[in-house]
């Protein structure tokens, strides 16, 4: 008996499909509850550099109106070829590979985008301090935002005929 990691490597790129269309959908239902309550609050006074609160977050909501839709259509994309993976399409496994690999793309331009807004830490730390705390948030960002992809390509770089061998059951003495 064995377990076929079409199946096994299908249902996981689906699942993470739906939950990358879940968490897109929310994000951009909450962005459109926040742009509400902002448009209904009354004008705040502007700080002396120019700086607002609603700025920000029209700033942020711009990133997030750009790459959680993106977000969406690359969780279609997983679900929709780990349905077919499932199944045994060599073809959607090689589609899921590539949107991984699109994902990686993703996690760059997302990053780039969020510190473009954020801009430089504060000066706070000394500068040798705070040009590493800025990389380290940089790289450990992209590290984690990659670590699913790069599970998933592995995961679909598998054979597909390469089955999991399971212990042979013992024989039934009489």
């Amino acid at each position: 008996m064995s377990l076929r990691p079409d199946k096994v490597s299908g249902t996981i790129t689906c699942v993470f499909g739906i939950a990358l269309i879940c968490f897109a959908s929310f994000g951009l239902m909450i962005v459109a509850l926040q742009r509400v309550m902002i448009s209904a609050m009354p004008p705040m006074p502007q700080n002396p550099n120019g700086a607002s609160v609603a700025d920000a977050m029209r700033a942020i909501h711009g990133v997030w109106f750009i790459y959680l839709p993106i977000m969406i259509v690359g969780g279609i994309v997983y679900a929709v070829s780990g349905f077919y993976v499932r199944r045994g399409s060599f073809a959607a496994r090689r589609v899921a590979q590539a949107n991984a690999i699109v994902g990686y793309i993703w996690v760059v331009a997302y990053s780039i985008s969020c510190y473009q807004i954020i801009g430089p830490p504060p000066d706070v730390l000394p500068e040798p301090a705070s040009t590493v705390f800025q990389w380290f948030s940089i790289i450990v960002g992209a590290l984690i935002g990659a670590a699913f992809p790069t599970g998933l390509l592995y995961l679909l770089s598998r054979p597909q005929n390469q089955g999991a061998k399971m212990a042979p059951e013992p024989a039934k003495q009489a």
